[in-house]
């Protein structure tokens, strides 16, 4: 006798977990390229922020500067913030291809292929991190900071509004 064969709603959820960890894998590509638009968008707020500043500094009584400035000074600092995180993703991701790309020539450094004595050998692949866990560690780190990131500007964008 033969197994039934899988149901559909199984085979579905397997399509569709397949499907998603595909997209897990090949995010990188989108996140740089967001990154790289998020890195030049957010330093183009910096003029708008030089722009709300002369505005209030026209129309705001002199009684009220303290909060026009604390205004500017908070959006400042997010701009600051959000400028800083997109960049140092997209230092960090970079540095993630460039692990990705060294780990498809050299697997695990290829030291013991090489000309090195036994010992030195052992000593160096014992201090050295795997690659394997490097590459992984950048990619979450990765991922956290892109989600952040996103999440500071989403926020304040909402916080803005209102």
């Amino acid at each position: 006798m033969s197994l039934p064969p899988e149901t559909t709603p199984v085979l579905e959820n397997k399509k569709n977990i397949k499907w998603l960890q595909r997209l897990k894998e090949e995010s990188w590509e989108a996140e740089l390229l967001v990154s790289a638009i998020a890195i030049f968008g957010t330093f183009q707020l910096f003029g708008l922020i030089e722009w709300v500043t002369n505005k209030y500094i026209d129309l705001l009584p002199i009684e009220q500067y303290f909060y026009g400035y604390m205004i500017v000074f908070l959006g400042l600092l997010a701009i600051s913030i959000l400028v800083s995180m997109f960049v140092i993703h997209f230092i960090l991701r970079a540095y993630w291809i460039g692990l990705v790309g060294l780990n498809s020539v050299f697997p695990d450094y290829s030291v013991e292929d090489k000309v090195y004595s036994k010992i030195y050998t052992e000593k160096i692949l014992s201090i050295l991190p795997k690659q394997e866990n490097t590459i992984h560690k950048v990619d979450e780190l990765c991922s956290v900071i892109f989600s952040s990131a996103f999440t500071i500007l989403l926020i304040y964008s909402y916080m803005s509004l209102f």
